[in-house]
């Protein structure tokens, strides 16, 4: 009898065994959704952080492609999922950190960098962005005009007025319009990137904090937290990932930062304990970076205002 490969509608985008780590004692964290400014009832992990055929080439619609992403970031998730306890375990510990927590760690961060919502958003832009310049490019060409009034007539089967034409020519210089792209770009970057940022990620310079106090880290839909180089000689994110800072709440005892390796100075690996105001801080700008659904194991976790 042959097995028939059992179809996932519900994709997660952030992973259920990555958010277990930020639950209570019953399995459930709290929610708070940032577009309503409310508080959600618990949730599950398994129960956030998803869309239906989220890998598909368009959103929401079912196709093969979808399946063969899933397929794809399963064997990351079973790698990370068989090593990270004991990662996490040796962190807690006085243990001196190995080279494969290291890997592991930076594995996990990209996973979590490349499939998730953050980079797909800003993939779509640059995207739209790219395929209006260059019609604007092309809409001030000499017999622009002539080139396409003959392919809308060939398209449509109707000849288009001269004003009407005009308008269209300056939408085009414009830039006045709303331009919808799928998901192939950023599809084909988790499928063919992951090695190259798996080895960006490991060779920052990492900075772990555990925390000691009674708070705990929070995390979201979105928990790589990319900020930009603070060297205002560089663009507003740097010239290149590797000098951006990226943050990855590990657990909600634990928070791993990846700094650039040429601009930190110090050893290539250092954890550091902190207490409560430390915390509280970071989780305040998890906050406000974070665009989507924030998850603590408490609310007391979340900024004080939310509460």
């Amino acid at each position: 009898m042959t097995l028939v490969p059992q179809e996932t509608i519900r994709q997660h985008y952030v992973p259920h065994f990555y958010l277990s780590n930020f639950t209570d004692t019953s399995g459930f964290f709290q929610v708070f959704d940032k577009p309503s400014h409310s508080f959600f009832s618990p949730k599950s992990p398994k129960s956030v952080a998803y869309s239906k055929y989220f890998y598909a080439q368009e959103t929401g619609k079912k196709d093969q492609l979808s399946q063969e992403i899933e397929g794809f970031l399963k064997g990351f998730d079973d790698y990370i999922s068989k090593n990270i306890r004991s990662t996490i375990q040796n962190i807690l510990s006085t243990e001196v950190i190995r080279d494969s927590d290291i890997y592991v760690i930076s594995v996990l961060a990209a996973n979590l960098y490349l499939r998730g919502v953050h980079v797909r958003n800003i993939l779509r832009k640059l995207e739209g962005e790219l395929a209006k310049e260059v019609m604007r490019i092309e809409a001030n060409r000499p017999g622009f005009k002539n080139k396409a009034k003959e392919i809308l007539l060939r398209e449509s089967g109707e000849e288009i007025s001269n004003e009407e034409l005009d308008n269209l020519v300056n939408i085009l210089k414009e830039k006045g319009y709303d331009l919808e792209v799928d998901n192939s770009l950023h599809l084909s970057l988790i499928q063919t990137e992951h090695k190259d940022y798996i080895n960006m990620f490991s060779n920052k310079k990492l900075r772990i904090y555990v925390s000691t106090g009674s708070k705990k880290f929070i995390t979201s839909d979105s928990p790589i937290l990319e900020t930009k180089c603070p060297d205002p000689k560089h663009p507003p994110y740097g010239l290149h990932f590797m000098q951006r800072l990226h943050t990855l709440p590990l657990t909600k005892d634990i928070l791993v930062e990846f700094h650039d390796p040429m601009r930190l100075p110090g050893e290539s690996v250092i954890r550091k304990s902190k207490g409560n105001d430390f915390v509280s801080t970071k989780n305040s700008q998890h906050y406000d970076i974070a665009s989507g659904r924030c998850f603590a194991q408490s609310r007391d976790d979340l900024p004080a205002t939310l509460s």
